[in-house]
This record gives C-alpha cells, sequence and structure tokens, in this order.
C-alpha cells in the first residue's frame, strides 16, 4: 500500500502553467487512507456550555394568587348542589378572619393580621396536653418540665399551616389524592377532587413553594395541601385549570432538568433543648409528720 501511495505520488501529477508538476496531496492523502482502511480523524467538539445553577429562593418568598382556568362543567356541577355558587357564607376565605383572631394550633401563638398571614409557617405542637404527676408535656414531644409556664413557652415540633377557624366537632376534612408528572419544560400536579367550589378555592405560588386550598360547600369542608417543591419553577409561565374531576396546575420548570421527586417532605422544627432539673438534698429528704416523744 505504501508503495501504491509512492505512485501515485509521482506519477499521478498534473501540469501548471509554470511548469511545475503539482499534486492535490489532500485527494492522495485520501486515497491512501482508504487503501489502508484507516478512519480520517474526527474534528474536535468544541466543549458543551456550563449552565450555571439557579440560586434557590427562600421558601417564604411572596406567594401570587395564580389565576385559574375554570371548566364550564365544574359550574354547572357545584350549581346543582345544595349550596350554589355565589353564596359567600360558605366560603371561609381570609377576608371573614377577624384581624387580631389567634391561631387555633397547640403552641403557636401567632395572629391573623391580613391576608398575608395565611401564607406564613406555623410552628405548632400536632398533639394534645397531658399533665401527669406533676409534670406537664406534649404528647408529640419527649420535653417535659413541671413549670405550667414554661410548659406555654415550648416551641412547637412541627412546621405547618395556621388554622385561623377551628374545626366543627365530628368533622374531618376531605383526603384527595394528587399525583405529578414532568416533561422537559413542565412539571404537572394533579389534585384529584369532586364538587369543591372555584369561587371560594385557590392556589397560590412562590419560586419553591406551591399553596392549594379547595373548598366543599355540600361538607362545608376543605382540603390544603402545601408543598416545598424539589425544582424552581416560573410562577410566571406556570397555568391553573379548575375541572370537574380534578385541579390541574401545570408549573414551569425555571431551569432544565429531570425532577428526583415532586417535594421535600416537611421539616421538624428544632426547638431549644430544656435543660433537666436538678434535685437538691432538700428535694430527696421526705417530708415526715412531728411525733410528740415526751410521753416515753
Amino acid at each position: 500500500i505504501l508503495v501504491l501511495f509512492i505512485q501515485e505520488l509521482l506519477f499521478s501529477t498534473t501540469l501548471t502553467k509554470d511548469g511545475l508538476v503539482v499534486k492535490r496531496n489532500a485527494q492522495i492523502l485520501q486515497n491512501f487512507l482508504i487503501l489502508s482502511n484507516v478512519k480520517p480523524p474526527e474534528p474536535e467538539r468544541p466543549p458543551a456550555p456550563v449552565i450555571q445553577a439557579l440560586k434557590r429562593p427562600p421558601l417564604n418568598s411572596p406567594l401570587v394568587l395564580m389565576k385559574v382556568d375554570i371548566s364550564p362543567a365544574l359550574i354547572e356541577q357545584v350549581r346543582s348542589l345544595k349550596r350554589p355558587l355565589g353564596d359567600s357564607k360558605v366560603c371561609k376565605d381570609g377576608d371573614e378572619i377577624a384581624i387580631g383572631t389567634s391561631c387555633k394550633n397547640g403552641g403557636c401563638k401567632q395572629v391573623y393580621e391580613g391576608p398575608t398571614s395565611v401564607a406564613n409557617s406555623c410552628q405548632h405542637h400536632p398533639g394534645y396536653p397531658i399533665f401527669h404527676e406533676g409534670l406537664k408535656f406534649w404528647s408529640c414531644c419527649q420535653r417535659r418540665t413541671t413549670d405550667f409556664n414554661s410548659f406555654l413557652e415550648q416551641q412547637g415540633c412541627v412546621i405547618g399551616q395556621h388554622i385561623w377557624v377551628k374545626q366543627k366537632a365530628n368533622q374531618e376534612n376531605p383526603k384527595c389524592r394528587y399525583d405529578w408528572h414532568q416533561t422537559s419544560n413542565n412539571v404537572v400536579v394533579s389534585v384529584f377532587a369532586k364538587k369543591y367550589n372555584p369561587e371560594c378555592s385557590t392556589v397560590h405560588l412562590n419560586p419553591i413553594r406551591l399553596k392549594v386550598h379547595l373548598y366543599f360547600p355540600e361538607e362545608d369542608s376543605s382540603f390544603d395541601l402545601d408543598l416545598e417543591l424539589r425544582g424552581i419553577v416560573d410562577a410566571t409561565q406556570s397555568t391553573v385549570s379548575m375541572l370537574p374531576t380534578k385541579l390541574e396546575v401545570k408549573l414551569r420548570k425555571a431551569e432544565l432538568g429531570s425532577w428526583s421527586n415532586l417535594d421535600f417532605p416537611a421539616p421538624l422544627a428544632k426547638a431549644p433543648e430544656e435543660q433537666p432539673q436538678t434535685a437538691t438534698m432538700e428535694d430527696l429528704v421526705p417530708e415526715v409528720d412531728a411525733v410528740d416523744l415526751s410521753d416515753l
């Protein structure tokens, strides 16, 4: 093969106007590589551009009340209920909560100051208070104390939502199932529910948080969902649709990439540990009734 390459280089020539014998070396080299069954070198690819990850905003960033697209079929569905649309008494939104109303969750001392208070997180005790043998504690915590004021000052052990209106006795809020899927540009969250009032239901959103409130007039109850999203979304490009069988929230991804999950688990509040009370010698000596020994 090398001999053929040299012969072609010497004899496969063309004569130029200057009388010089030249040859297109590129064509000769290509023929040689074909004969030697050697692949030509591939051109170098430019390095992939480096995409900087977006800085994750704080969870308590301002929430935006999303505009919704209400299906006419859902409106007809709710109009057929015993409590029709437009009845302001069935809507339990922030406008009906009196300013200064205390949160009903145990251990929370926040008061209602306006619609912005609805978006704030609530640090509270989900359990119930227990008073046993002089000890005072919550059923959801291991922190115990004998001082009542210290018991009242204990910070909550979980973070959730405020409850401004106390739930009626023997009333259970509905538990709606929700699911999600994603595409290259969007994350779609579906909350499956029927006969919810679209005028009393809301969706709030910030770049990493989704809050859903659905009101069911027949049961006079509501469903609330509060998620810290796994990725960052663009609220201005996201949409909400209220349908007869579900609420669909299409979240626009702020950056490319696949989400490993929809949300992060709700964090547990880290309350300061209390110092254990130390007993003195006087506390360890049992009290003994006085005995008259004059008769002995």
